[in-house]
């Protein structure tokens, strides 16, 4: 990835038919001074191609979107020479005709499904005729009407706008429709033709301009958990027990005697899981209900007032796919921690949040992601109401979350994109649903949340999602063979495993795109059985299986991907967990196993597509931390060096530009939102982020930070001017 400013001006072009060429050669020098260096000649190789093919898309009503990418596919021809004063006029008549006749066409990174239409570098913008005779005859009239056109469009500039795009990564300006949509991209002469001569420009860059990255997308975290672990009692930085001790005993002098302490967060600085009896500390009331819960969120502690209240004692059986952990002298007793499938037996017996608090909670978690510049997420629902999710009805508590979430979008409070999955437990009421509630809705111009949101609604109901086993630092991630620190253990399948695949089968012959978290190898085995299975049984198609996590894989390190790759699966991955697993994965799995871990760039090399997400609150939703952490792989870790290779494999490392693509381009795929959300291309969202440093600055000592985000073309937080203003 390289800024628009530091590319070179020296570029060979390809041979293709004479007239193009000798058109293409004209315009890369005709355009210099519009632009700079590389960006100027791509707009002339498009504009070239353009003018060649003008007649045959009007005369196919420019429905082929691979038109574009046609461009020069034989051998280098010339390299740029001087033009004479009548060549650089014929230029720009050129230009003027192609940009007066241009058509749109099917976005390149749209779905087959569906997505905005676009021309090849945004060109083609100019305001729609004004009178309805002309309107009529234009093909694409209807876009232009629903997305404004060049009315009432704005510019953005100073800053470089890296698009997402491999053929065109970076640009000068983009214009904005005032439906919230990308018009054109661009050096800024052509953006401004593009939006007319009376849209307002908006410089985005500070002093020496900024980079402006599309909007970034977590594809994996938990809304309402993530707002309510803002407010509650957080326990990430603890790293002895005397800490943990402290910081209950002051937290709990402020609640009432009904009132329960919970939070969490403990467990990537701390050495040995609290029990119980860490509560009977003299500055901690006896009467104190308390459940905090490990940071993977597969493990929990509760104090023994709690443990009463929940009725979990001696004689309390461990559910199904979960652990109730006894002290040792008697082998019957619960010391306190709880695991997987057992944490709702603690969840059930707390009161529960008002439907106010809970609205409060995803209002926090809101304002708290458009500060990590996202824009959008998938959602998974309350992670302290999951546990044991694989019985149908169980999430009840995740369904009324999401009638929080509907009446918020039918309200216009939905200041980002939430993508919504369900437990798998409870698939056949998500296919009930009329298909057309189950995705992004439109709003018209006279609605309201227009001026906002724009032309579609920011909520939809995406697919189901399933749990496999549980998290590395419990010991329950299911794994082909047994922990190096538990030889007896090898880990637990939180559901069964037939119900499951036939669940996942029934549910992707409905249509629905299928999320399941797996974090040990075995459980990749089985998740990659069920993807394999809807293959056979439901036939070939663009289903995109979601594996969530993909943590750990078995040996050798390329069979699983393949095999991943060959079932036309996905992974979603979370980069943040090596800082949380840096002290566990030697001791828990050995050296060997712990290189096949969190294994991003051979997941890459065997062509499965990557997304990223932060399983937020396990880890804090800071997407360029994640991938500051994917480029580098530097954690650090109390029982090895600091060294890249000391904790993770350096040779999993990524590009900046890979992990950016995570959280962009590839995080749009693997949520089946390609061509709407993580480009800067024609047609698509307008959301975006500003960063004061280049994203090649990921993994330096200088990483970039976020300065403001912008969604749907208006500024939703950080540095906004006037009216780009939510």
């Amino acid at each position: 990835m390289v800024p628009t400013s530091t590319l070179n001006t020296q570029v060979s072009i390809e041979e293709a038919e004479e007239a193009k060429a000798e058109s293409l050669v004209i315009l890369r020098l005709a355009m210099r001074p519009l632009g700079t260096g590389r960006l100027a000649l791509a707009g002339g190789e498009h504009i070239a191609e353009l003018i060649a093919q003008t007649a045959h898309r009007r005369a196919q009503g420019c429905e082929q979107g691979a038109h574009y990418r046609e461009l020069m596919t034989t051998q280098r021809r010339a390299q740029m020479v001087g033009l004479t004063g009548r060549q650089v006029a014929g230029a720009f008549a050129a230009l003027g005709l192609a940009i007066g006749i241009f058509w749109p066409v099917p976005n390149p990174h749209a779905e087959a499904n569906g997505g905005g239409m676009a021309c090849p570098l945004g060109y083609g913008g100019e305001k729609p005729a004004a009178t309805t005779k002309t309107t009529a005859r234009d093909p694409h009239a209807a876009w232009f009407r629903r997305y404004g056109g060049g009315l009432n469009a704005r510019v953005y500039t100073n800053a470089s706008f890296w698009t997402g795009d491999a053929g065109i990564p970076w640009v000068q300006a983009i214009a904005v429709t005032e439906a919230g949509r990308v018009l054109a991209i661009g050096n800024l002469a052509t953006v401004t033709l593009a939006a007319g001569p009376d849209a307002p420009v908006h410089h985005l860059g500070g002093e020496n301009g900024d980079f402006v990255v599309p909007g970034l997308f977590d594809t994996h975290l938990h809304l309402v958990s993530g707002g309510f672990r803002l407010a509650e009692l957080n326990l990430a930085d603890v790293k002895t027990r005397d800490e943990f001790v402290a910081r209950v005993a002051a937290a709990a002098k402020g609640l009432e005697a009904d009132q329960w302490l919970v939070g969490g967060g403990y467990g990537s600085e701390l050495d040995e899981d609290p029990t119980a009896e860490w509560f009977d500390h003299p500055s901690i009331p006896k009467t104190l209900k308390a459940w905090l819960l490990r940071a993977d969120a597969h493990t929990g502690v509760a104090s023994r007032e709690a443990l009463r209240v929940s009725g979990i004692d001696a004689s309390t059986p461990d559910p199904v796919g979960g652990l109730i952990v006894r002290d040792p002298a008697d082998g019957k007793t619960p010391n306190g921690i709880l695991r997987d499938n057992a944490i709702g037996l603690v969840t059930a017996a707390r009161p529960a949040k008002s439907e106010e608090e809970r609205r409060e909670a995803f209002k926090r978690a809101f304002d708290h992601l458009l500060s990590m510049g996202v824009t959008s997420v998938c959602d998974f629902g309350d992670i302290d109401h999951l546990a044991g999710s694989h019985v149908t009805g169980n999430a009840e508590r995740v369904w009324k979350d999401l009638d929080i979430l509907r009446a918020m979008d039918d309200a216009g409070e939905l200041p980002l994109r939430v993508s919504h999955y369900p437990p798998l437990a409870d698939w056949e009421r998500v296919a009930e649903i009329d298909f057309r509630d189950r995705m992004f809705r439109d709003v018209k111009s006279d609605d309201a949340r227009y001026k906002t949101y724009g032309d579609r609604t920011r909520l939809r109901l995406a697919g189901v999602k399933a749990f496999l086993d549980g998290s590395l630092g419990a010991r329950t991630a299911f794994m082909r063979e047994p922990y190096e620190d538990d030889g007896d253990n090898k880990g637990v399948a939180v559901c069964d495993l037939d119900e499951f695949k036939e669940r996942a089968v029934a549910a992707d012959a409905a249509n629905l795109q299928v999320a399941v978290h797996a974090i040990g190898d075995a459980a990749v085995d089985i998740a990659l059985g069920a993807a394999e299975a809807m293959k056979d049984l439901n036939g070939h198609r663009d289903r995109r299986f979601r594996i969530e996590h993909t943590q750990h894989l078995g040996a050798p390190i390329e069979s699983q991907p393949k095999r991943i790759a060959m079932a036309g699966a996905v992974s979603s991955v979370q980069p943040e967990f090596m800082r949380l697993d840096r002290n566990l994965a030697v001791k828990r799995l050995g050296r060997d196993r712990a290189a096949r871990s969190y294994a991003f760039r051979s997941l890459l090399a065997s062509g499965v597509p990557l997304s990223g997400g932060s399983d937020w609150p396990i880890v804090d939703a800071d997407p360029l931390a994640a991938m500051d952490v994917a480029v580098s792989r530097n954690v650090g870790g109390d029982d090895l060096d600091d060294s890249a290779d000391g904790v993770w494999e350096a040779s999993e490392k990524l590009t900046p530009q890979q992990a950016l693509t995570m959280y962009t381009t590839g995080a749009a795929h693997v949520a089946i939102m390609s061509g709407e959300v993580g480009t800067l291309w024609r047609g698509a969202h307008a959301d975006f982020t500003v960063l004061d440093r280049s994203p090649e600055d990921l993994g330096s000592t200088k990483p970039p930070k976020v300065v403001s985000t912008f969604v749907a073309g208006k500024c939703a937080w950080g540095r906004c001017k006037g009216d780009d203003k939510l």
